[in-house]
């Protein structure tokens, strides 16, 4: 959102009534009872604003709210937000020994364990994943298109259950690679939800014969990739690389992960899969954008001292903007401002709906700012 739609919404916030900083109840609302910790000094005057020692006023230079210094604040929680992760997992046989090649220590077994590692991390938590293997030896023809129901549906993290299971049942690896039908099965299911979705793509690549390599459904890289790039400008639905095995295939892979909009492939490290469950994760973590939420948790007075809850300041800050002070509203009037969850004993501020609404449209910050009386 630009900034002069910012600044026009925190225009209209605060041009319905006066901007009152100071927590004082408003004597007609029923609600005026000072907050808890006001004190004789704390009592509201007839404009809505304390009397006493502080005037309610936060002017250059008083220092803080209610002219008193700044001893606490306080913003909404950095909350992650909601991810999607559909994870297709290569069971060819070239991930495990059927070449004769010790690729069950070098490619599943590291790769599955980075996968477990990251379904039961804690770090994951309100991400969903779920959990599709390719291919399927059990189908008449394992080129068909049924790789959009997965075995494990999106299920919430973290669960070291679900997904381990699922992955010891699916027995040795076997099979031809059919990357293209299981990415086109990802990207349908990925399609399907109604909240932002990544691909995860776990694989070593397509069979080496026929040259140049072709898949089971004599799929190309070049097809494969192709999928990928349409997924990701087409439906903005990126495609995450995990893979395994030699580096004969590597810049193949990478253009994979490159044209699915995520650069270049992670690829397992064989004596650390932890460490690569920490670097996937982190790739995955910048795909969850902050929840803005409007409530913002009174935290504890320094030691000594209490917080005079009839001076405090919130404010909201526009991205490249300056800060606006947004008034109390004890009723929430128009749905503009804020308000305590219990004005006479305080646990949280939570903004009213249209102020609420506005700064979740906006990039901003939302700050409360507490002044103290010893």
């Amino acid at each position: 959102m630009n900034k002069k739609f910012v600044s026009t919404a925190v225009a209209y916030l605060l041009s319905a009534g006066v901007v009152v900083i100071a927590c004082g109840g408003d004597s007609s609302s029923g609600d005026d009872l000072p907050p808890p910790g006001s004190g004789e000094d704390a009592s509201v005057g007839s404009d809505g604003s304390p009397s006493g020692d502080g005037d309610g006023s936060s002017n250059p230079g008083d220092g803080g709210p209610g002219g008193r210094d700044v001893c606490a604040s306080a913003s909404p929680p950095n909350v992650p937000g909601p991810l999607n992760v559909v994870v297709m997992l290569d069971h060819s046989g070239s991930m495990g020994n059927d070449s004769g090649e010790p690729n069950l220590a070098n490619r599943w077994a590291p790769v599955t364990a980075a996968l477990n590692m990251l379904f039961a991390d804690p770090q994951a938590g309100g991400m969903k994943a779920s959990l599709r293997d390719y291919p399927t030896p059990a189908a008449s023809n394992e080129c068909d298109p049924v790789y959009d129901k997965p075995q494990v549906p999106l299920t919430l993290l973290p669960n070291p259950t679900a997904f381990k299971n699922s992955i010891t049942s699916d027995g040795a690896p076997v099979g031809n690679s059919t990357l293209m039908p299981a990415l086109e099965g990802a990207v349908a299911y990925a399609k399907a939800q109604g909240s932002k979705t990544v691909i995860l793509f776990v694989t070593d690549g397509l069979p080496d014969e026929p040259a140049p390599p072709k898949g089971p459904c004599r799929e190309t890289y070049a097809q494969v990739q192709s999928i990928a790039k349409s997924a990701a400008t087409v439906s903005g639905i990126k495609t995450y690389v995990l893979g395994a095995g030699t580096s004969a295939y590597h810049a193949e892979i990478d253009k994979l992960a490159a044209d699915g909009g995520t650069g270049k492939a992670l690829w397992i490290n064989i004596k650390d899969p932890h460490g690569t469950e920490q670097e996937l994760l982190g790739k995955l973590a910048q795909e969850r954008s902050p929840v803005v939420t409007c409530s913002i948790t009174v935290p504890n007075a320094p030691s000594g001292k209490t917080f005079d809850y009839n001076a405090v300041d919130v404010t909201i800050t526009p991205d490249q903007g300056q800060p606006t002070k947004v008034p109390y509203s004890p009723s929430c009037e128009g749905g503009l401002g804020w308000q305590y969850d219990n004005a006479q004993a305080p646990k949280k501020i939570l903004l009213c709906a249209t102020t609420c609404s506005t700064i979740k449209s906006a990039s901003t910050k939302t700050t409360a700012s507490f002044a103290c009386v010893d």
